[in-house]
């Protein structure tokens, strides 16, 4: 056993973070990455040091299962959304599947992206 203790991620949004990037078999910076957002931050929400912004978090959501929806949805109303917004949310993405870690490796996700709506251009 390492001399060093294992952390864990801390707080319900921390650990739905961990949850989120562990599920779709992502290191810290690929995550990060994959977001948009620093790798410093990923470690900071993960371990409770940083609760994300409403925008992140709402972002989030997008890759949530529904009990990580839950936890991500409580932290929003802890910031000042109200519980309609929350609830509209919940709604809004609750339709969209999460990205599965196969889907992930493929380049793909469940959900249809704005590009396969749109029309081909002709030559």
């Amino acid at each position: 056993m390492s001399y060093r203790k294992q952390r864990r991620p801390a707080g319900d949004v921390g650990r739905t973070i961990h949850n989120i990037r562990r599920r779709l078999d992502l290191n810290q910076t690929e995550f990060a990455e994959r977001l948009g957002w620093l790798d410093e931050s990923i470690c900071r929400y993960e371990l409770g040091k940083l609760v994300p912004s409403i925008p992140r978090l709402v972002q989030l959501l997008r890759l949530a299962t529904k009990e990580e929806q839950t936890a991500i949805l409580a932290t929003l109303e802890g910031r000042g959304l109200s519980s309609s917004d929350a609830v509209f949310l919940a709604e809004t993405f609750s339709a969209t599947a999460a990205v599965s870690p196969q889907a992930h490796r493929q380049g793909t996700s469940a959900s249809p992206s704005v590009s396969d709506n749109a029309p081909e251009a002709s030559a």
